[in-house]
């Protein structure tokens, strides 16, 4: 129920309330009564509902005498009643304030499936940013609805939300898109229309695109990777050369890269500490060993890092630059776009992610045949799924060794035969 329809409903409870007696005696039993007299033929035990100014209604006939009240839910436009759980009136009243302001946060209220996808939009991403969502996370939602405001931005989410929109706005993006892209920007609109209570309508008919079956990514042959290293050790790409090396050794993701903190550098222990606030789910929370070359790489950066004046614990390994050619530690910075870029140009790979790196790691792990469970962890998964991808590295490498262990019987028999 809204604030107004309960304005309106107060208004005319206080009405009737301020009418004469014998006006309110007509109107018969179940109604609350100015004085102690009763209507002719009428007693105390049918009087079952007594109606207040305030929205609260008793039961006098039930056991323990509480107050309720009735609200109306926005989101299927049905009627509840929900007892506030106490027979004083004072606190019925304070407990109903509260409980209608829950309710209709719980509910969806109706003023979100009014606004506009625009304005919509903008609040479902201040909640993100309120939940503790990544900042890199956060600017993919907003990248990702820019087309989706572009296409229908001026559109109520009760318009949104129905299937002709919906699988217009789809057949019109994978003739732009691919698939893969596309079920991103749906993913986004999804949340939005969760956070209205009006995704269940939809979900049937609003499915996701058939994605191709290449898996997530492209991992290097090892002279392609030569290529990169190469293009990587020329002079003035320092930078670059140690940001791939930590995140090829480590299988970090782009965030978690740049959202690093001095305190997260344990180089006496050597290992690298993940916040949950640089990463994308509760397990991406994790500790990860460094080899040798990642652990050059650590060094290298955190001498960097204090030469831009990051000292505490607090600041970031990627000082953010500010204007006046300066560095601020306790900003991170945003992004190595660029210099990647221009790495890979001069390697001659276009079109290498600086994401696959991560690709390439775990596609070792898996051609060691590391333990899934292990790698799962060393990845920040959050389960087996992702990383059955990588079931043919296994398998293949499995292979090989049994073809190695053959080749090795077979040439010593050979030369216990020739003996």
């Amino acid at each position: 129920m809204t604030e107004q329809q309960l304005t309106e409903r107060q208004t005319a409870m206080r009405a009737r309330s301020e009418r004469p007696e014998a006006a309110q005696a007509k109107e018969g039993p179940g109604r609350r009564l100015q004085s102690g007299a009763l209507p002719k033929g009428t007693k105390p035990a049918v009087v079952t509902v007594r109606l207040d100014n305030d929205g609260l209604h008793r039961r006098p006939n039930r056991r323990g005498c509480n107050w309720y009240f009735r609200w109306r839910n926005p989101a299927d436009g049905r009627l509840h009643e929900k007892s506030c759980l106490t027979s004083s009136y004072g606190e019925a009243k304070e407990f109903r304030a509260a409980e209608l302001v829950r309710l209709r946060e719980l509910a969806g209220p109706a003023d979100r499936q009014e606004c506009t996808l625009e304005k919509a939009a903008e609040l479902w991403l201040k909640k993100r940013e309120l939940d503790g969502l990544a900042p890199g996370t956060l600017r993919l939602n907003k990248e990702r609805l820019v087309p989706i405001l572009r296409y229908m931005g001026g559109l109520k989410l009760r318009q949104v939300a129905t299937p002709t929109i919906l699988l217009a706005y789809k057949e019109k993006r994978l003739r732009e898109i691919s698939p893969r892209t596309f079920n991103m920007e749906r993913t986004v609109l999804r949340g939005i229309l969760r956070w209205a209570k009006l995704w269940r309508l939809i979900e049937d008919d609003f499915t996701a695109a058939r994605e191709p079956d290449h898996g997530p990514g492209r991992a290097l042959e090892p002279d392609q990777e030569n290529r990169l290293l190469a293009a990587a050790s020329e002079p003035g790409c320092e930078f670059i050369l140690h940001v791939y090396l930590l995140a090829r050794n480590t299988g970090m993701r782009r965030g978690e890269v740049l959202g690093l903190r001095l305190a997260d550098i344990d180089l006496a222990g050597r290992r690298i500490h993940i916040r949950r606030a640089s990463t994308k789910t509760d397990a991406g929370e994790r500790s990860i060993p460094l080899n040798s070359q990642a652990y050059q790489a650590a060094e290298w950066l955190w001498n960097r890092a204090a030469k831009l004046g990051a000292r505490q614990p607090e600041h970031f390994l990627f000082p953010a630059r500010v204007p006046g050619r300066r560095h601020d530690p306790k900003q991170p910075q945003k992004t190595f776009r660029t210099a990647w870029r221009n790495l890979v140009k001069r390697a001659g790979l276009k079109g290498f992610r600086a994401h696959d790196l991560r690709h390439g790691f775990l596609s070792d792990l898996a051609a060691h045949d590391v333990a899934g469970e292990v790698a799962m962890e060393l990845a920040g998964h959050r389960g087996l799924g992702t990383l059955r991808i990588y079931t043919h590295l296994r398998r293949s490498a499995r292979e090989k060794r049994e073809a190695q262990k053959r080749a090795a019987v077979a040439a010593i028999l050979e030369v216990e035969a020739s003996a």
